[in-house]
């Protein structure tokens, strides 16, 4: 569950551009931080209505967007020019991206990509959604895998079904 409703940020930005105050001043009247009422009029400036949506589910970003994205990090554009262009609202998740890279390289971040995948097959493998044959070769080439990213796993964004398979 999101902490503001669409129906809350429309509010706060609609204060801000009414000329009600700026943002330190409606930040005190509605008691939120004054970036993310910045946060909020720079969405609805650039996507109106749809960019204060709260969003139900995380995207899955492949791993070539992420070493794209980060690519354009170490070119030196900077943070904020790279989450306009490519519109991702987590400012988080560059640095996260970057963070990553620079401890674990490309390597790391496709096994543990691959990790993922591997979760998930046998995450439905264990509901009979696939063959046996493939549950059965998920377990013997991934279990080395499992052991070696069990923890680095927390921060690439893992559902609660595939962090209760790792425990296993």
């Amino acid at each position: 569950m999101a902490k503001y409703s669409q129906d809350f940020k429309h509010k706060v930005e609609q204060a801000y551009f009414t000329g009600i105050g700026g943002y330190n001043t409606i930040s005190h009247h509605f008691s939120v931080t004054h970036s993310l009422i910045e946060k909020w009029v720079v969405q609805y400036q650039k996507y109106g209505l749809d960019g204060l949506v709260v969003q139900s589910s995380r995207t899955i970003f492949s791993i070539e967007f992420k070493m794209n994205t980060v690519q354009m990090i170490l070119e030196g554009m900077p943070f904020q020019e790279v989450r306009r262009q490519l519109s991702l609202s987590d400012r988080s998740l560059l640095y996260r991206w970057l963070q990553q890279y620079q401890e674990h390289g490309t390597a790391d971040i496709k096994m543990v990509e691959q990790l993922v995948e591997a979760l998930k097959a046998k995450f439905y493998a264990d509901r009979g959604y696939i063959s046996q044959e493939l549950k059965s070769r998920v377990k013997n080439q991934d279990i080395d895998l499992i052991t070696y990213h069990r923890k680095n796993m927390q921060s690439w964004g893992l559902s609660k079904e595939d962090k209760y398979y790792l425990k296993q």
